[in-house]
């Protein structure tokens, strides 16, 4: 069996890239015995066109793991670039999301909030943020426990194939795609204006209300350059 390639998105940050490496000696395993290959922005050989390379490899991926934070919502080139290739990917077929949160934050208010989040504690089922697991290496277990029943899914030939057979697939192009991603990044700061604006009313607390402040108008800026991109 060839290995199915598996596409890891996350933010460059200190927060982030320790439960990336954390994630990938646990995945080892799975790597060793052939059964998937592993591809993150790190191995991209110096000199290399990095955005050629990340959307090639995200186009090859079977399998598109998100690293949901605070940073990763924040990413402009994840959510432009990497987000809408994967979820046109996963509406076509082409491959399987898995997100992943790492630290808590608002990924309720993303497009790919509707797919299932890990890890989940094994008792309830209850989605957990990575980093609030007393035992970490715990949940990346079920993480990767996840990643292997993919495989088997591609294995057995009674499961419902990981990867869609249908014939060309349409592909969304480049400028289409940016656009999507401007237009979510847009969604999204408008609805973190607005409650800012909300909690701003009832903030009593002068260094919270310059805070508030800062942040919004810093977000009014954003909106204002979505805007005059998406008009150009």
């Amino acid at each position: 069996m060839t290995p199915l390639r598996v596409f890891i998105s996350y933010s460059h940050n200190s927060n982030d890239r320790p439960l990336l490496d954390q994630l990938t000696r646990h995945i080892s395993p799975l790597v060793q015995q052939g059964k998937i290959s592993i591809w993150d922005d790190s191995m991209i050989f110096p000199g290399s066109n990095w955005d050629q390379t990340i959307t090639t490899e995200i186009r090859r991926a079977d399998i598109v793991v998100f690293l949901v934070s605070s940073d990763y919502l924040a990413s402009d080139y994840v959510n432009r670039i990497e987000v809408p290739i994967a979820m046109q990917r996963q509406a076509n077929g082409e491959c399987t999301i898995v997100p992943v949160l790492l630290r808590n934050c608002l990924f309720e208010l993303m497009p790919y909030a509707e797919y299932e989040f890990l890890p989940k504690t094994a008792h309830d089922q209850r989605l957990v943020p990575l980093d609030q697991w007393a035992n970490k290496d715990e949940a990346i277990a079920t993480i990767v426990r996840r990643l292997n029943l993919l495989v088997k899914q591609v294995e057995s030939p009674l499961a419902a194939p990981l990867v869609s057979a249908s014939p060309s697939p349409q592909t969304i192009p480049a400028s289409e795609l940016e656009r999507n991603g401007n237009e979510q990044l847009l969604k999204l700061a408008t609805q973190k204006h607005q409650r800012l604006e909300a909690a701003l009313l009832l903030e009593t607390d002068a260094s919270r209300q310059f805070a508030y402040e800062q942040e919004i108008q810093k977000l009014s800026d954003t909106i204002t350059y979505l805007k005059n991109k998406l008009q150009a």
